[in-house]
């Protein structure tokens, strides 16, 4: 067996790998027990011909850390969160069970999810039947969001923050990503809208930091 320290937090997920350099380790005076130096962790996440999104909380016993990594896989009730309206119930189901499955394994927990799907436009909406429309906001002629000219921009930069909200509250996680692979839209927008991306990602952030001070906030690239 081994005992945890805290030094060194290694973290794999689709595409990511995080780490964090947070103390030396070190065994404590006369304790003979092994000592590893970080946390191990995993992603537990499937996809088959038969059921995508699939998460499974299963074989964990040396999982320190979670990385529940959702993405843009379920949709955002954009116009819902942005005029604080009933939520869509299968939608709330879905995250409902991925949070409480999560929860119960009494693992820590990394939550990273986005706003744009294939890293371009917004991610998909779900509306008050649950259905899920892609591809529903404008975009340029490469397929990316108008940050920068889009007059409903920040509508919906406030709709987020209210997402992002609600599914901390839901998985309490204690690493949080608002943003996946940020720097793909850097790569592949016009200069304008890379931009207005990041000033509007800049919004969410300091809006989640102030909502929720002790939580490890941070895009990934």
């Amino acid at each position: 067996m081994f005992k945890r320290s805290k030094s060194i937090l290694a973290l794999s997920g689709i595409a990511i790998v995080v780490l964090f350099a947070i103390q030396s380790c070190g065994g404590s005076s006369g304790d003979s027990t092994p000592t590893r130096s970080y946390y191990l962790g995993s992603t537990p996440f499937f996809t088959t011909p038969a059921a995508f999104p699939d998460w499974r909380f299963e074989n964990l016993d040396d999982r320190d850390l979670l990385s529940v990594h959702v993405d843009d896989f379920l949709g955002i009730p954009w116009s819902q969160f942005q005029n604080n309206t009933t939520l869509p119930a299968a939608w709330v189901t879905q995250w409902t069970k991925l949070a409480a499955n999560a929860k119960a394994t009494g693992k820590t927990l990394y939550l990273a999810v986005s706003p744009l799907g294939n890293r371009t436009t917004l991610a998909p909406n779900i509306d008050n039947s649950s259905n899920r429309t892609e591809n529903w906001a404008p975009v340029d002629g490469a397929g990316c969001y108008q940050f920068f000219s889009d007059a409903n921009a920040a509508a919906y930069k406030l709709a987020y923050i209210n997402y992002v909200k609600y599914v901390i509250g839901l998985v309490q996680p204690a690493f949080f990503s608002p943003a996946i692979e940020m720097n793909m839209q850097f790569a592949r927008c016009a200069p304008a809208d890379k931009a207005a991306y990041i000033a509007w990602y800049t919004d969410v952030h300091n809006a989640i930091k102030a909502a929720y001070p002790q939580l490890v906030v941070f895009p990934t690239f």
